[in-house]
């Protein structure tokens, strides 16, 4: 839920500026046209954002027509995919993987198979050692 609330509210912002720099007669319309590909509306630049975070577009091409419309858009989605990859995406990965390593001390099935397993690892070590020992295989073990 978070992550959608980010994205929205980062779409929205993109796509005022997007729609304010198309109504200017000035414009570029080469960078119009780039910008119209990914932000002409609010579902487009929620889809965008949404691929740039997650590898289905590079986020240098979304990211070179937003800075050549303005710097402040273009730092403002610099920011956006600095803040998801390294803040949002690691804490909900961590999260998980608390979660996982949690619930798996607490299973009474996981915790008997790895004492039954460490017990076969030591009697295989004890095993090993006494054989050693054995130096004529006679099944016995002296102190010489």
């Amino acid at each position: 839920f978070l992550l959608l609330l980010i994205i929205y509210v980062v779409a929205v912002l993109i796509v005022q500026s997007v729609t304010t720099y198309r109504a200017d007669l000035l414009s570029d319309q080469t960078v119009v046209s780039e910008l119209e590909d990914f932000f002409r509306d609010l579902p487009r630049a929620m889809w965008t954002l949404l691929q740039t975070i997650s590898g289905g577009v590079n986020w240098r091409e979304v990211g070179v027509p937003l800075n050549a419309m303005s710097a402040w858009t273009g730092c403002c989605f610099t920011v956006f995919i600095c803040f998801v990859y390294f803040a949002v995406l690691n804490v909900v990965t961590g999260v998980f993987c608390s979660s996982a390593i949690e619930t798996a001390q607490r299973t009474p099935e996981v915790i008997a198979m790895s004492v039954v397993s460490n017990k076969n690892s030591y009697e295989k070590n004890l095993r090993q050692l006494f054989a050693k020992l054995d130096s004529n295989q006679s099944g016995n073990v002296t102190l010489a």
